[in-house]
């Protein structure tokens, strides 16, 4: 495993995301970087639940998923589920989804340890997401 990336490799507030990460428990158990583009990856995990840090050209996105599931899930599809609510449908920045995940990763760890209908439940928002982004639905 290569290393992670550092605070000073990472924006703000991906870098509270992983001092929380860390101080929750999570460790890392993935990491890899490209240098032609500075694409980089990094996984951590605790329990069943992982957090994927990417960084896509230049772009930084974070997920969470499960270690049993071959899906991931931006913040703003999990606040969905985790509060009953519909996801807007531009998503909100990097450092607000860093930031709800951060302060929400005792509930995420809750509701991937009950899973009941959890992963139904973000694949559908995602979906219907996606499809207003389309503009299929109004």
């Amino acid at each position: 495993m290569r290393p992670e990336p550092t605070a000073p490799d990472l924006p703000d507030a991906l870098a509270v995301l992983v001092s929380r990460l860390r101080a929750a428990g999570f460790s890392p158990v993935r990491s890899a970087r490209t240098e032609s583009f500075g694409d980089r990856l990094v996984v951590y995990a605790k329990s069943r639940l992982l957090v994927r840090i990417v960084s896509d050209r230049g772009q930084w996105f974070v997920e969470v998923g499960a270690r049993d599931w071959d899906d991931w899930f931006d913040a703003d599809t999990w606040k969905g589920c985790l509060d009953g609510t519909d996801v807007a449908i531009e998503p909100s920045t990097t450092s607000e989804q860093a930031e709800f995940l951060g302060q929400n990763l005792d509930r995420i760890v809750g509701a991937v340890d009950k899973n009941r209908g959890l992963f139904k439940c973000l694949s559908e928002k995602r979906a219907l997401r996606a499809t207003q982004r389309l503009g299929l639905v109004e």
